[in-house]
């Protein structure tokens, strides 16, 4: 995918945004799984649990019905922003048609209750191509950069009167 497209897609996933007030990045998680949603058109559920025991930082199940849902499950990881850069690559896969290998044609059960068979295939999810790989990474980055330059320009809630000196001082500081 050509740069140029892949820019056309970032500014659209930023318009689908809709958000007017400020948000933390765990509600603009939850946020970009809610315009998937409308633009695959079926339920798209997140989780936030460690798949890094099975050797991966992002997975993605997808029911084999084409109304059933989209289950992302993301690693915690060391911080918010790299939550979102993991969610944007199982999004960027999403967004290029990539098949997923993880289907076992029942219904997710929000992840902790995931069946063994269910947890063996999301291990053994190998199957995306090198290039298919390469490419998800680079709209992954081209979101997250849009992400970053949209959220710049959004103002940022005001500190409760309420909050220690100290915390008023640090966000003074960032302004």
């Amino acid at each position: 995918m050509r740069h140029s497209e892949r820019k056309k897609i970032a500014a659209r996933l930023v318009e689908a945004l809709g958000a007017t007030r400020p948000m933390t990045t765990e509600q603009l998680c939850h946020r970009l799984c809610e315009v998937l949603s409308d633009w695959e058109k079926r339920p798209v559920k997140l989780a936030f649990i460690d798949v890094r025991p099975m050797g991966l930082s992002g997975c993605t199940w997808v029911s084999q019905d084409d109304a059933g849902p989209i289950a992302i499950a993301v690693s915690p990881g060391p911080s918010w922003t790299y939550r979102l850069g993991v969610l944007l690559h199982e999004i960027a896969h999403r967004l290029l048609k990539h098949e997923a290998v993880v289907d076992t044609g029942e219904g997710p059960r929000l992840f902790g209750y995931l069946t063994p068979q269910a947890e063996r295939l999301i291990a053994g999810r190998t199957d995306f191509t090198e290039q298919e790989e390469h490419d998800a990474e680079r709209l992954a980055t081209t979101l997250h950069k849009a992400l970053f330059a949209w959220s710049a320009t959004r103002g940022r809630e005001p500190l409760p009167a309420t909050a220690p000196a100290e915390l008023r001082r640090i966000a003074g500081s960032l302004e």
